[in-house]
């Protein structure tokens, strides 16, 4: 039974994909020479001339895909390393243009993807290729191999900005992993050093190696096997380089013989992360990949000091491991008005809301990744659902199929067993999460876990949050790639979490989260389910069922209001073809049927109809002329109608005399003799005619009045 409104896949991606959130620095730029070897290399000459000059380059490899993160010190700054970006197989990495593609959508453009093609380098790339080349032939050097000409190519393009079009390109997404559900996996840990600086000691990185993987075994429920063997080597690096992930990368792999493209690809159980010390930097980076899936690290431990140890970055690696199992960010969805949800459209809020990126206080995978202690908050349930790490009785699905309200009690979170997550999945609208957190366990370390109120501005927003009870949603429940809570606009603060006696009505309005009670260990939450659309009346047809006559519907009667509503004539209860708006004109085929309409309500992807009662029988329509009324308008005189010429003939006529509009009693012949009753009164004559096969015609003739 349900109860009243509230009024008021793409495949499955095993793929990687890259997310990074910091950056500063450019490389220094290293021209070497090209000369005769741009043929034999698969470089295009512009001229075929003694001295070509190259314009593009034929290359393959892998692809990384950063998405626009803040970088630097400036939390709210892009970085100058988001976009897409190929991990060439002879090793240099160089910025593309997706948009040049024009062979996959973007959402199906994710790490992991191949590309073989050709690049066309800008005027500030080809005239470093070709002037180190000049140089490199004047000083009697070799000929460069491909990997110094891409490399010299990507580093000129670092100081511009500029990714590079791509021609003639063959994408192929990998495919997919096997099940790597338990296995341990293997890191490989470079740890950068600056002159001068004191970096953590050999058994410091095994401390932290050891939270973060700790942390996830428990999170995931053991479906991650653990982190099984840690190698750690040291390099010595410039400032310069420090703050570039793409740096870092490159030569920490290159210390293991190994290329970045290789810990990026499906099924991958093994980690490079590259530990650096700046407080110029941003936090870290991670390649995003399948779940459970192995990749690239960079993680910043500009917290350390001897005194504290490694642990400070527990939050940053474990948030950058996050991404390598395939979660993307924990957001929060800031609406202006009391509206706390819209719809989500390629992952993004819908008018007039926006989803603040991090703005989950709550969540590792949120702005809570560093700065609080060494210990992260806890995996949110919707987050450990996609990663299928939530057996036993910790997550219930719940439906409008189990009543129209049902109540629930919910353990935190955090807590070892019984319901701690409801997954809601109403009849209109998006799914959504339900969990309470109440600042225990592993979510103790953050500084709302004591019960104060904590603000943090995010993006010209203040975000609020204290323990409660929470509503998230999936921005995309195939890939994982990025959650959002919804918030409570109020008083210039974005209230994340609901005490006692709030409600939150999700985008959809079909289904309501009240907070009945919240206590120490658990919260008592109900769900009321709605109809999403409730007819108030049958849509209504206006006009006569005859030929050349145009009827209407009329449907506004849908509660809450649908965003389209689309109409079907039907004829004998069979669809007419082309009629579908909202008026329509009887044709001589409807002759001998009824004519109804159907309207569909349409509201989030979803809709609901309704059907018109049918009209009359259609017939054919008289040609009528108005009549007219003959006579002397006084008392004791006799009144006659004229008809006028009606078609077709053979046409029947009645005949009803009016006083004031109201029938006359037994006048009902063609003359009518004027009584005293009548005298100061109107009179009227209604003349009717009826023939066999056409609609029955009325018609009145202009009133008199008496003497």
């Amino acid at each position: 039974m349900k109860t009243s409104s509230f009024g008021v896949e793409a495949e499955r991606a095993t793929i990687p994909q890259v997310s990074t959130h910091r950056v500063r620095a450019a490389r220094a730029l290293a021209f070497v020479g090209i000369g005769s070897l741009a043929l034999s290399l698969g470089i295009t000459p512009a001229l075929a001339d003694a001295s070509p000059s190259i314009d593009s380059i034929q290359v393959s490899g892998t692809i990384l895909v950063l998405p626009e993160e803040p970088g630097g010190a400036d939390s709210d700054g892009a970085s100058n390393e988001s976009g897409t970006w190929l991990a060439t197989d002879e090793g240099p990495v160089i910025p593309i243009d997706e948009r040049t593609l024009g062979v996959l959508a973007a959402d199906q453009l994710v790490s992991g993807a191949t590309l073989e093609g050709t690049v066309e380098l800008p005027r500030s790339a080809a005239d470093a290729v070709n002037q180190a080349a000049e140089a490199a032939a004047a000083n009697g050097e070799d000929e460069p191999d491909k990997a110094e000409i891409l490399q010299t190519a990507s580093d000129a393009l670092a100081e511009t900005e500029q990714a590079l079009p791509v021609t003639d390109a063959e994408v192929a997404l990998p495919a997919e992993a096997a099940e790597t559900t338990g296995v341990p996996h293997q890191a490989d840990i470079v740890m950068f050093k600056q002159s001068g600086q004191t970096v953590p000691s050999d058994s410091e990185i095994d401390a932290l190696i050891t939270r973060v993987s700790d942390f996830w075994v428990a999170q995931s429920n053991g479906r991650f096997g653990g982190i099984a063997s840690a190698s750690i080597k040291r390099l010595a690096t410039s400032s310069a380089d420090v703050c570039s992930s793409r740096v870092a990368w490159e030569k920490a792999a290159g210390a293991y013989g190994r290329t970045q493209s290789s810990y990026a690809t499906a099924g991958s159980t093994r980690h490079l992360i590259a530990l650096v010390i700046d407080s110029g930097c941003g936090a870290g980076m991670g390649t995003v990949g399948s779940k459970l899936n192995g990749g690239i690290v960079w993680a910043n431990l500009d917290d350390y000091t001897a005194s504290r140890g490694a642990v400070v970055g527990a939050q940053t690696l474990a948030h950058e491991f996050g991404h390598n199992f395939g979660l993307g960010h924990a957001n929060a969805r800031l609406c202006s008005g009391s509206t706390p949800d819209s719809k989500t459209v390629s992952g993004t809020a819908a008018s007039p809301c926006a989803d603040s990126e991090y703005g989950d206080l709550w969540s590792v995978m949120g702005v809570g990744i560093r700065g609080y202690t060494s210990r992260p908050a806890a995996l949110a349930i919707n987050q450990r659902d996609f990663l299928d790490a939530t057996g036993g009785d910790m997550l219930q699905t719940v439906t409008p199929a189990g009543g129209a309200s049902q109540t629930f009690v919910l353990n935190a979170l955090t807590a070892g067993s019984g319901l701690r997550g409801i997954r809601v999945e109403p009849e209109l609208g998006e799914p959504f999460y339900v969990e309470y957190r109440n600042g225990s366990g592993q979510d103790s370390g953050m500084p709302q876990a004591s019960g104060t109120s904590v603000v943090i501005p995010r993006n010209g927003q203040k975000l609020r949050v204290t323990p409660g009870v929470r509503v998230i949603k999936s921005l995309d429940r195939v890939t994982g790639r990025g959650s959002t809570v919804l918030s409570r606009n109020s008083s210039g603060y974005f209230y994340q979490a609901m005490t006692a006696g709030r409600t939150v009505i999700p985008f959809g309005q079909s289904a309501k989260v009240s907070v009945l009670s919240t206590g120490s260990a658990s919260a008592k939450v109900r769900i009321d389910f709605a109809d999403p659309f409730l007819a108030l009346g049958t849509p209504a047809i206006t006009g006569q069922a005859r030929t050349g006559i145009t009827l209407s519907a009329r449907a506004d009667g849908w509660t809450p209001k649908p965003e389209a509503v689309t109409y079907q004539w039907l004829r004998g209860g069979t669809e007419i073809a082309g009629a579908t708006s909202s008026k329509y004109l009887v044709a001589a085929a409807d002759l001998g049927s009824t004519i109804s309409v159907r309207v569909t309500g349409d509201r989030a992807g979803q809709s609901k109809s309704a059907t018109s009662k049918t009209t009359a029988t259609v017939r054919r329509s008289m040609r009528t002329v108005k009549p007219t009324i003959a006579g002397v308008s006084k008392v004791g005189r006799l009144l006659a109608v004229h008809r006028g010429s009606w078609a077709p003939s053979g046409v029947s006529f009645s005949y009803r005399w009016l006083r004031n509009g109201q029938p006359i009693g037994g006048a009902t012949s063609s003359k009518y003799r004027l009584k005293s009753q009548d005298r100061g009164k109107r009179i009227s004559v209604r003349v009717t005619g009826h023939k066999s096969g056409y609609y029955t015609t009325a018609r009145v003739a202009a009133s008199v009045r008496i003497r």
